[in-house]
């Protein structure tokens, strides 16, 4: 008769579970490929469906996610949705998908590549100062190596997220490697130093030495480098590397404040 008999299976199908009909592209046509194609709209209760699998995802659990099969389900022609062999068509109107992505992945292999090259003069920066010169790292290579975490954590998270969306809804399920990654690498802009806390002392190093070519006392550059949040660490160890006599008062930080750094005091001579 007029009815469309259809067998086969979905998965990653947002509401699955609880849904009173769903929407299926389904092949009515398989010799003509992506021209043989067409939409139909479904009852859940229609014989031959079932739901086979509630899938684990990583997030957003108010909504469920499954797996449905369709057995010798028989539909009527009236659930067609538009034309017959039509549906691929009317799925590309709104879903030019293909060469966005094209772009998208060309983008990000060209960052990927900014960050090795950042990250790779950090690391021959701090080499060069401390294993072959032997020396106190400066504060070129700190800013360097700043930018260089700054810059590699905020494209990871880019890159990341970016590749999760690429597989689709199986890129949100706890069983796929791609969702332990996009949950992972969330940290690199957290541990080691906050993206925050990396930016202080990569904006305090021009102030540092525009303030040693005016010859300011090493007091004085504490006073006035003690505003820059987070700059006190890096200060103060690379004045204890140069000799200077100001050295680093380590006290519990609270509510976000920096440690204090004083001049130690000098005694009295005769």
């Amino acid at each position: 008769g007029d009815d469309w008999i259809i067998n086969g299976a979905k998965t990653y199908i947002t509401n699955g579970t609880r849904a009173d009909f769903v929407t299926l592209l389904v092949k009515t046509n398989p010799e003509a490929g992506a021209h043989g194609c067409s939409f139909f709209l479904v009852p859940t209760k229609t014989k031959g469906f079932s739901v086979t699998k509630k899938l684990k995802k990583i997030g957003n659990h108010a909504s469920d996610t499954a797996e449905l099969a369709f057995e010798d389900m028989r539909v009527p022609s009236r659930y067609m949705l538009g034309q017959p062999n039509q549906g691929f068509m009317y799925l590309m109107q709104n879903f030019q998908a293909e060469r966005v992505w094209q772009h998208k992945f060309v983008d990000l292999a060209t960052k990927l590549e900014a960050a090795k090259a950042l990250t790779y003069k950090a690391a021959e920066m701090f080499n060069e100062e401390r294993y072959v010169k032997k020396e106190p790292i400066s504060f070129e290579a700190v800013k360097i190596i700043s930018m260089a975490k700054i810059f590699v954590g905020e494209l990871g998270t880019e890159l990341i997220d970016q590749c999760l969306q690429f597989h689709g809804g199986a890129g949100y399920m706890e069983e796929m490697h791609i969702a332990r990654a996009w949950r992972d690498q969330r940290l690199l802009r957290i541990g080691g130093g906050t993206t925050e806390t990396m930016r202080s002392p990569r904006s305090a190093v021009p102030v540092r030495a525009q303030l040693r070519r005016r010859g300011t006392s090493s007091t004085r550059r504490v006073g006035r480098l003690h505003s820059q949040p987070g700059y006190d660490f890096l200060l103060s160890r690379s004045m204890a590397c140069r000799g200077s006599p100001c050295r680093r008062v380590r006290r519990p930080a609270r509510c976000g404040t920096p440690s204090r750094l004083r001049a130690p005091s000098r005694r009295p001579t005769a």
